[in-house]
């Protein structure tokens, strides 16, 4: 009879994990990041985060949309805390649920507050770019462990353009 060990079973899995999540930040994040440099990286959070906010004004308010609103402007807040840590901010590992919005904010207020976190994230990337962050520099993402500010742009433009797509 042979003996499973689980302990040992989870150690392999969480490697595995781990080079999977390194593989994908490096094909989707890393690379494309360090191609398209800083200006650019930024000027797509702008065009993104407009073409989002005058889609979100054609959309019905409803408990899912506000739902996944709420995770979106959670996550790019988070990474902004995040990214913070690039200028010397002390790192908080933390999840992103906390700096999302109230869940008593309607439709309306959840958008301004989508578009002010937007401008806030391009103003942060702009401060870290004229503060002469080294483009070797990271940051840690919980999942995909140092993360340089390119790719933590390039995450946060993904992601909600992603999650925005969503909602209907």
């Amino acid at each position: 009879m042979k003996i499973k060990h689980k302990s040992m079973d989870n150690v392999i899995l969480m490697a595995l994990r781990d080079i999977l999540l390194s593989f994908v930040k490096n094909i989707f994040l890393e690379g494309p990041a360090s191609k398209t440099g800083f200006a650019a990286l930024i000027k797509d959070l702008e065009v993104s985060g407009q073409t989002i906010s005058t889609r979100l004004g054609g959309i019905a308010s409803n408990a899912a949309n506000r739902s996944r609103l709420r995770h979106i402007i959670g996550i790019e807040r988070w990474g902004q805390s995040r990214m913070r840590t690039l200028s010397g901010q002390t790192l908080v590992m933390d999840e992103y649920d906390g700096y999302q919005p109230a869940e008593s904010l309607d439709w309306n207020d959840l958008r301004e507050q989508f578009a002010s976190t937007r401008i806030e994230t391009i103003a942060t990337a702009r401060q870290l770019v004229k503060a002469g962050v080294n483009e070797t520099a990271t940051a840690k993402h919980n999942s995909f462990g140092p993360m340089s500010l390119g790719a933590w742009l390039k995450y946060l433009g993904d992601h909600a353009a992603r999650e925005s797509r969503l909602i209907r």
